[in-house]
């Protein structure tokens, strides 16, 4: 999250905790459904840990955080604290050196879940990238959603990552993730 910020995107205002008391509750203002809390390795990309609690309510957060901990300790993991969203559409933006593609789905996208739209798009050097290919249902996002979208590409200005991203049903859009992709040159 701090990476997505450093780059300017829309993330939701987030705190980094190591155990309940730390909790400032940065969000409060847009906290309507609940909290999230994600746990992050401290030293290298958490991939394979389950760590996280969706939709929280207050009162219960610093139960929910402390179970994590008993779990999966606090010495080498964060905990990373925000108010939850409705999520309304939700994907992956993957930017590679040539090409970008975008993968969404009403609701959240979820690992093993198979894209409603997907959409294939050239890079070019000036302007917006050019669509190549768009498989399943293209009225999922609206023709401003799509630019939302694809303004990660222009404002993160780097390959070899995804961008996990989502719209609300209050329709605010943030990016929750950014994972680097090992892409070998040809």
């Amino acid at each position: 999250m701090n990476k997505l910020k450093e780059l300017g995107l829309p993330v939701p205002d987030f705190e980094v905790v190591k155990n309940p008391d730390e909790i400032r509750w940065t969000d409060k203002k847009n906290e309507y459904c609940g909290w999230v809390i994600r746990g992050s390795a401290d030293k290298e990309r958490g991939f394979s840990m389950n760590c996280y609690a969706l939709y929280v309510p207050k009162n219960e957060v610093k139960k929910k955080l402390d179970e994590l901990i008993k779990k999966y300790g606090n010495k080498e993991v964060s905990y990373i604290i925000y108010a939850a969203w409705k999520m309304k559409k939700g994907g992956n933006l993957m930017i590679l050196k040539d090409k970008i593609i975008l993968e969404a789905v009403n609701g959240i996208f979820e690992p093993n879940k198979t894209p409603e739209l997907h959409m294939v798009f050239m890079k070019r050097e000036n302007g917006l990238p050019v669509l190549q290919k768009v498989v399943g249902n293209k009225d999922l996002l609206s023709h401003k959603e799509l630019l939302e979208v694809l303004e990660l590409y222009r404002k993160a200005k780097i390959n070899n990552v995804v961008f996990e991203w989502s719209f609300n049903d209050r329709g605010k859009f943030g990016v929750w993730d950014i994972i680097p992709i090992d892409i070998k040159d040809e």
